[in-house]
């Protein structure tokens, strides 16, 4: 266990003003208190997250936790007291794609009770992505967009042509034409209700627990290990770590054991980067793994750092 007290303080003194107008520039300068609560909040937890291991850069993951308390706050004042829609769109429309793609991850996890507390104030969002492949483990395709109000999908998508006439009266509700890009679609429904009727839905919350817990023991286990950075603690059930050489680039080191690990297909992992950082992206989603395929796979990465140390 690591006194994370001494590097925290330092990060405090050398980088709060910093970090300050790093948030007041992303979320707007009217969010300037905000600013002050997240960084100090984000401090906080890494009085926590810190004990087994400092990460590699600590100021990039102060950044990165603060931005997400942010984000967070600024949902639940928009519950609260229907703060202007402008200042959310403003935190929003700033996430990168990795940030995005982690909230539509993050919907289907609100079966299971961690994912629901994640996503306290969802309700008040205008939309919604839906990806049931990856959390419910499902066939691709089977995602959705759900709108709170419908006359945006029509504004957008209906068209009209002497080749594509009205039913009118026989017609029963909105066309699925008018709603997307589709003239014709598949009955991508049946993939999820087929499930769900078959297994329960305490089946797939079970599941989605387990794999949260993965991917904490996944990165605690990192945590122990000589030589690797595990990253953030994961929100969700996704880790992306690395390992850092005494000599050499880490990021070519980084890229070695990823084309290692892939080619020796004992686990399947993909790669990140992340402010030039390259990483290994550890998704743990696949209903079939537990426990004993999760040590297997710090096996594999152990046997691929030793491998490639010689």
């Amino acid at each position: 266990m690591t006194d994370p007290s001494a590097a925290i303080e330092d990060l405090f003194r050398r980088e709060w003003a910093s970090l300050i107008a790093m948030l007041a520039r992303r979320f707007g300068p009217s969010h300037l208190d905000l600013a002050e609560d997240v960084v100090q909040e984000a401090l906080e937890r890494a009085m926590s997250a810190w004990r087994l291991g400092l990460p590699t850069h600590p100021k990039a993951w102060i950044v990165q936790t603060a931005k997400r308390c942010a984000i967070d706050r600024l949902r639940h004042l928009q519950r609260a007291d229907r703060l202007t829609e402008a200042a959310l769109d403003v935190a929003l429309a700033n996430l990168s794609p990795e940030e995005d793609a982690s909230n539509q991850l993050a919907m289907m996890f609100s079966l299971c009770d961690e994912g629901r507390e994640l996503l306290r104030g969802i309700e008040q969002a205008d939309s919604v992505a839906l990806d049931p492949h990856k959390t419910l483990f499902l066939p691709y395709g089977t995602g959705a967009a759900l709108v709170r109000d419908g006359k945006h999908l029509t504004d957008a998508f209906s068209a009209s042509g002497e080749y594509i006439r009205p039913l009118g009266e026989s017609e029963v509700g909105p066309s699925p034409a008018d709603l997307s890009p589709e003239l014709t679609r598949h009955f991508r429904a049946l993939r999820l209700w087929l499930p769900l009727q078959i297994a329960g839905v305490s089946a797939f919350r079970a599941a989605q627990s387990e794999k949260l817990a993965l991917a904490r023991y996944f990165h605690g286990r990192l945590s122990e290990l000589d030589g690797f950075d595990p990253g953030p603690p994961p929100d969700l059930s996704v880790v992306a770590f690395r390992y850092v050489p005494k000599d050499g680039d880490a990021n070519e080191f980084t890229d070695r054991l990823l084309k290692h690990l892939q080619q020796g297909g004992r686990v399947m992992m993909s790669g990140t980067r992340i402010d030039g950082i390259n990483l290994i992206r550890c998704a743990i989603l696949s209903f079939r793994t537990h426990l004993e395929h999760v040590d297997q796979a710090i096996e594999a990465i152990l046997d691929g750092v030793k491998a490639l140390n010689g």
